[in-house]
C-alpha cells in the first residue's frame, strides 16, 4: 500500500481461502432477498414479497439507481460517448426494473445485456479486504463478517461480487486469475442453493457481472472513490468477464 507503506504478505492460498469464505457469506446475505422460484419478469419481481420486504428496511430503496442515473447523464462525452451512454442507461434500468425508452436500432445491439431485477438485493457496497473479518471457525454461517456498511443499499448483487473479486485479487497479484474467479462463483452459487434454495446459472451470473462491471467503471453508486488502481482492476475484470461469457469457455474453465 503506497499510502501506509504496508506490504501485503498474504500468500495466494490465503487470498483464495478468504475469497471463497467471503463468497459464501455474501450468498448468505443476498439469498435472503432473492426469489427462489427462478426467473420472472421485472414487473413480477418488483411485486414480489421479498422485494417488498427489502424496500421496507431501506429508507430510499432507489437511492443507488438515482445516483447512478445522475452520474451517467452528467458524465463527460469523452469518457461516455452517446451510444455507450444509452447502453449503460439500459443496463441500469434493467437492473432496477425501471422503464427505459430504447433508441432506434438499439435492440439488436443490446441483445446481450443479461442483468435483470432478479438480482436486486441488499448489498454491502464496499467489499474490500479491510472490511472483511474471518470468524474463528470456517464451519459457522456466515463464516466471515463485514464491517463499514455506510455505502450499503438496494442494488444488483453482482456489485458485491465484482468488488470482492477485483479488490482481493488485484491487491495481491495485480492481475486477475480466471480459475480463482470460477471457484469463487461456484462457491457463491452452491452456497445460495444450500442456504436458501436459490438457483443461479454460472454463465448468466458471469454475463450479469460483466454488465455491472460496465456500470461500476463509470462511477456512481458504491464507487465514491474510484481511484486509478481500482479503475484498472475493474477494467481488467470487465475484460475477463467478457472473455468468459461464452458457455463453451465457462465449461472449459470448470473442467
Amino acid at each position: 500500500n503506497k499510502k501506509t507503506g504496508h506490504v501485503d504478505s498474504r500468500t495466494d492460498t490465503e487470498v483464495e481461502r478468504k475469497l471463497l469464505r467471503l463468497a459464501g457469506s455474501l450468498a448468505a446475505l443476498h439469498g435472503r432477498w432473492l426469489s427462489t422460484e427462478g426467473d420472472h419478469t421485472n414487473e413480477q419481481i418488483l411485486r414480489s414479497k421479498k422485494v417488498a420486504e427489502l424496500s421496507k428496511v431501506m429508507v430510499h430503496p432507489l437511492a443507488f439507481y438515482a445516483e447512478w442515473l445522475q452520474v451517467i447523464e452528467t458524465c463527460d462525452e469523452k469518457k461516455l460517448p452517446p451510444q455507450q451512454r444509452a447502453r449503460v442507461k439500459k443496463i441500469l434500468a434493467r437492473a432496477y426494473g425501471q422503464p427505459f425508452e430504447p433508441q432506434a436500432g438499439a435492440e439488436e445491439r443490446d441483445a446481450d445485456i443479461a442483468i435483470t431485477a432478479n438480482s436486486l438485493s441488499l448489498i454491502h457496497g464496499h467489499v474490500c479486504p479491510a472490511h472483511v473479518f474471518l470468524t474463528d471457525s470456517g464451519r459457522t454461517v456466515p463464516n466471515c463478517y463485514l464491517v463499514d456498511w455506510k455505502r450499503s443499499g438496494v442494488g444488483p448483487l453482482e456489485v458485491d461480487l465484482v468488488q470482492c473479486y477485483a479488490q482481493f485479487v488485484s491487491r495481491k497479484t495485480r492481475k486477475q486469475d480466471p480459475e480463482i474467479l470460477m471457484r469463487m462463483l461456484q462457491e457463491y452459487i452452491l452456497s445460495l442453493d444450500i442456504y436458501y434454495g436459490c438457483k443461479r446459472d454460472l454463465v448468466s451470473l458471469i454475463a450479469s457481472m460483466r454488465d455491472v462491471a460496465n456500470l461500476m467503471l463509470i462511477g456512481g453508486a458504491c464507487d465514491w472513490n474510484l481511484h486509478s488502481e481500482l479503475e484498472m482492476a475493474l477494467s481488467s475484470v470487465f475484460q475477463q468477464l467478457s472473455d468468459l461469457s461464452l458457455p463453451d469457455q465457462v465449461t472449459l474453465m470448470r473442467e
